[in-house]
Parts: structure tokens; C-alpha cells; sequence
């Protein structure tokens, strides 16, 4: 098969594994990096909440937006929540003494932005 092809196919067959070993290593080596930087992990446990109505039927689909620094991270989003329950656990680094968490409950919409919960 590689006979038909020629001595082309090949070479740049070897230059994309090559590209994607030393990929794997510079991705190892940014790990490293963010690793000496970091203080240390939060874990934010969201389980549930008491919603208010929000229109006549009563019905949205809520999720919750987590943020640390520049790490955001979603819950999954329940659909129709009469019952808002999520139990998700979640880890973030912290990297400076003066990290902030924003926790925010938004409602999820198939068009135009998700609409944040007040």
C-alpha cells in the first residue's frame, strides 16, 4: 500500500507523530509549570437549592456556574427544576492567597445568553 503512495506519504507520516510526541511533552511540562505555581486544590460541593418561580408554568432549566480565578466549571443542567438537586463536587487550584470563588445559579436557554438567577 505504502508503495503506491511513495517515499512522500511517509515522511510526513513520521514529522505528525513526531509533532504530536513532542506535544505530550511540552503539555507535561506546562502541567509542571502550573503545578509550582499553585498553593493549593478547593473543592466546591454544590448539591442543591431552593429556587423561586420564575415564570407562570413554573418550569426552567437551572445550572450553576463555579469560577476561581480564570477556571470556570458547570453543573449539568436540570431540566423543568421543580427539584434542583445537582450533588457535584468540583476542584479548582488556587494559586494566590487572594483567589475568589463567584458561584452563580443560571437558567439555561436554547437562544441569546443564559440568564443569571437573582
Amino acid at each position: 500500500l505504502l508503495n503506491g503512495l511513495g517515499p512522500m506519504f511517509a515522511i510526513q507520516l513520521f514529522i505528525v507523530v513526531v509533532a504530536n510526541k513532542y506535544q505530550q511533552v511540552k503539555q507535561a511540562q506546562d502541567d509542571q509549570d502550573n503545578a509550582a505555581v499553585q498553593l493549593f486544590e478547593i473543592k466546591i460541593g454544590i448539591l442543591q437549592a431552593n429556587l423561586p418561580r420564575v415564570s407562570k408554568l413554573g418550569t426552567h432549566d437551572p445550572y450553576v456556574r463555579i469560577s476561581v480565578d480564570d477556571h470556570v466549571k458547570k453543573t449539568r443542567i436540570i431540566k423543568n427544576g421543580a427539584l434542583t438537586e445537582w450533588n457535584e463536587y468540583h476542584m479548582f487550584p488556587v494559586r494566590s492567597v487572594s483567589s475568589r470563588a463567584e458561584i452563580s445559579v443560571r437558567l439555561w436557554q436554547r437562544y441569546g445568553p443564559h440568564d443569571e438567577l437573582a
